[in-house]
């Protein structure tokens, strides 16, 4: 299943504008690697995108936001779950400039 979600905020630039719009395959969810952007439930900042930083054996991940200035920290995000996880993004629309 798809979804589309918009992008707010500058967290994922350069590869990300606000604004754009990511195309997101809900289902099936297959295993995450390091370097995927994916899209999360956050229990403290709600829907976030970020690409998967670090994958520790039990399953769970770390985030991070592709420019590091205006992206939230793991320390301030915390580590995520497979739960947590609403889909991967498949590809991006770039909305007019």
């Amino acid at each position: 299943m798809l979804k589309i979600v918009r992008v707010s905020g500058d967290s994922m630039q350069p590869t990300l504008l606000d604004g754009d719009f990511a195309v997101v395959l809900t289902w099936p969810k297959k295993a995450l690697r390091s370097g995927q952007v994916v899209v999360v439930n956050c229990p403290h900042f709600g829907t976030l995108i970020k690409r998967v930083h670090q994958i520790i054996p039990n399953g769970e991940f770390s985030l991070s936001g592709d420019n590091t200035a205006a992206s939230l920290t793991t320390e301030k995000m915390g580590w995520f779950n497979r739960q947590r996880v609403i889909g991967r993004v498949l590809y991006y629309v770039k909305r007019p400039r």
